[in-house]
């Protein structure tokens, strides 16, 4: 398969330059990097194609189908990662679409060696496909294809659309406390969304809903409409809080209903129904309309949040215990002059590569962080999982939350050691 470096044209028009093959070597450790298994040196080899690409405002075509007029592009994105790398690649969705063995078209795999479990690294917050697939040749598939399931992503973390959910809320700052932002965090995501551009003149906020009623009023038209003038498949994204969920039968109940709603592709709960952490919940779906006007939820994913007015995800109940333990005492020292914030980790944090539960860090200095972690399973395996995450995060003051094993006294113990650690203790 080759690949060649074009101009920036519009549909319909050649580019106003001939295109330049890229030599063998950028092209194999272009696709190592895609295929997440790249070297160090391979990765520094990527990142000047991509400065190349960025600076001369070209794009990447792939030669996998075999045509030369419209060929599948591949564009440089901005994006923040453990890596170091600000630039990456990311398909256009408007254009051709990549032959179906093409490693390109399917999503750039994570970080080789990554480990998608609780408490470790969950990969990089590097921004997600949103877009789906083109209306023509798609069968009679209802999934997107960027969000098409893998076996092991029924109910945890690296489900395909928890993904999307984590990056928007962690783009739009609702896992932090003080939030950065006035109004609700539905306002947020919305603002967040006018920005994220998915391609020409089509923006996330043309087709991301967030409110119960776009189902219940049937508000999902436009994005609908604004899809197919794309040449893409009718399908919005849509996050709601709900109040029950259940995979066996495929239904939720969203916030303030009275009946249930169907999902009628695949739900996934986090935790599955049996859970111990349950609501509220925030959902995020895929709705599309079939060719028989009908409208669908194609398929859903349920977390775990902090309240219906804050969308922060949590993993269990301790974790929502811990959150409230560490605002009071963050508003306490607030009062006594020392400005603290709070962070929740959805990805992997800095360059330790861990997802620790809680950062604690001086506003006035973000460098100097005490990190929590709410220490729920006597588990064994639970317990070597948290091991591994406190061992990567040694260099950091680590406060060990035991409020599973002392919940009579966590809170307390907790509140004292942020108390402890702000006025200058280790």
């Amino acid at each position: 398969m080759s690949l060649s470096i074009v101009s920036k044209h519009p549909i319909g028009k050649r580019p106003p330059k001939a295109p330049v093959p890229v030599n063998q070597d950028d092209a194999h450790a272009l696709g190592r990097w895609w295929d997440g298994l790249a070297t160090d040196a391979e990765k520094d080899r990527v990142l000047l194609l991509l400065d190349r690409l960025h600076a001369f405002s070209s794009w990447l075509a792939c030669g996998c189908t075999g045509e030369s007029v419209n060929p599948p592009l591949l564009a440089v994105t901005r994006r923040t990662g453990a890596d170091g790398i600000g630039l990456s690649l990311r398909r256009l969705m408007d254009r051709a679409a990549h032959s179906a063995d093409c490693r390109f078209a399917f999503e750039q795999r994570e970080r080789h060696g990554v480990r998608h479990e609780a408490s470790e690294g969950v990969g990089e917050a590097s921004r997600p496909d949103f877009l789906f697939q083109p209306a023509t040749g798609l069968g009679a598939s209802n999934e997107s294809e960027s969000t098409r399931n893998s076996a092991d992503e029924h109910t945890n973390r690296s489900h395909p659309l928890a993904r999307r959910m984590f990056w928007l809320l962690n783009e739009a700052g609702v896992n932090t406390w003080p939030r950065p932002y006035d109004g609700s965090d539905r306002d947020a995501l919305l603002r967040l969304a006018k920005e994220v551009e998915l391609a020409h003149g089509l923006f996330l906020r043309d087709v991301l809903y967030c409110h119960p009623l776009a189902w219940r009023q049937g508000w999902m038209g436009a994005g609908f409409r604004k899809c197919m003038t794309h040449g893409l498949k009718p399908q919005v994204w849509w996050l709601c809080e709900i109040e029950h969920a259940s995979q066996k039968t495929g239904v939720v109940r969203l916030a303030g209903a009275k009946e249930d709603t169907v999902i009628a592709g695949k739900l996934s709960v986090f935790g599955g129904d049996d859970s111990a952490v349950r609501y509220p919940m925030l959902m995020c779906a895929v709705v599309g309309k079939l060719p028989d006007d009908s409208v669908q939820v194609l398929q859903a994913y349920a977390h775990p949040i902090q309240a219906l007015d804050w969308w922060l995800p949590v993993d269990s109940n301790l974790e929502r215990d811990a959150v409230d333990d560490l605002l009071e005492v963050i508003r306490k020292l607030a009062r006594e002059r020392v400005e603290l914030q709070m962070l929740k980790p959805l990805f992997a944090w800095n360059e330790t590569g861990a997802r620790p539960d809680f950062v604690v860090t001086r506003r006035a200095e973000p460098s100097d962080s005490l990190v929590v972690e709410t220490m729920g399973s006597d588990d064994l395996e639970y317990r070597e999982r948290k091991a591994r995450t406190v061992e990567r995060l040694r260099k950091y003051p680590l406060f060990e939350d035991e409020r599973a094993r002392d919940p009579a006294g966590a809170r307390a113990k907790l509140r004292n050691a942020v108390d402890h650690w702000a006025h200058g203790g280790r």
